[in-house]
């Protein structure tokens, strides 16, 4: 039997490690080794991976991982994620052809449309309000050593927040994004995703690094770089001269 955090060197197939910790199908392994894809249609199929380690608590998901009767609800909050990706699938599928796009090429070192996109496959999202994510704490979820629950970690009335860690990255979304339009919460999205790609870029850091492409704060927060990603990039809406 494997045991959470133990250093595998040897080849395992991932069903049996799949069996061995009781999940259905999918975990998310470090070193960008995911592991699983197909496993529900074909349960024998044998594909491995080397080196890699098994967190605890186990970060997995799929069909009853998360299930009634008491169940331990898994650490991912595939309802929020399945709204925020579909978001973000619509509104980035024409990303390339975009003045964002262009915008964020020519200041972050090293981009790359595909891989600004495939943030969005990655990251997690949460319902930070909503039980039973509000109780996790940012470790369990990022693995960033703080004991903060989800809940505590986004400000009273902050529509959301981006926290990152050992084990990727996570969005923190709190109700005002809910009651939004699509377009309002797909700019938040975005907005969001920058603070992914960029590693944690704040918000502060982000103002300076596109000021002179339209950006600028004029009001109170971080709502300004939502309100500038909904021109393209070209300009701050509220008293933008």
């Amino acid at each position: 039997m494997l045991t959470s955090n133990e250093r595998v060197t040897e080849k395992v197939w991932v069903v049996a490690l799949i069996e061995s910790l009781g999940a259905d199908r999918w975990l998310i392994i470090d070193g960008w080794c995911t592991v699983g894809a197909g496993l529900e249609n074909s349960p024998r199929e044998n594909v491995a991976c080397l080196n890699f380690t098994i967190f605890s608590p186990v970060r997995a998901f799929g069909p009853g991982n998360g299930g009634g009767g008491g169940g331990d609800p898994g650490l991912f909050d595939t309802q929020t994620d399945a709204i925020a990706r579909k978001e973000l699938q619509d509104k980035l599928k024409n990303f390339s052809k975009s003045n964002c796009n262009k915008v964020f090429a020519d200041v972050i070192e090293g981009y790359s449309t595909s891989g600004f996109v495939g943030e969005a496959k990655t990251t997690e999202f949460y319902a930070a309000r909503n039980q039973p994510y509000a109780s996790l704490t940012q470790n369990q979820v990022v693995g960033n050593g703080n004991k903060a629950s989800l809940n505590n970690s986004l400000q009273f009335g902050q529509t959301a927040r981006t926290i990152q860690g050992s084990l990727g990255a996570a969005v923190l979304l709190g109700p005002n994004f809910f009651s939004d339009t699509v377009p309002g919460q797909q700019n938040t999205l975005v907005h969001e995703l920058l603070h992914v790609y960029t590693n944690g870029w704040s918000d502060p850091e982000i103002f300076d690094a596109f000021k002179d492409y339209g950006l600028k704060h004029i009001n109170p927060g971080s709502g300004d770089i939502t309100g500038w990603i909904s021109t393209d990039c070209t300009k701050t809406p509220t008293g933008a001269n």
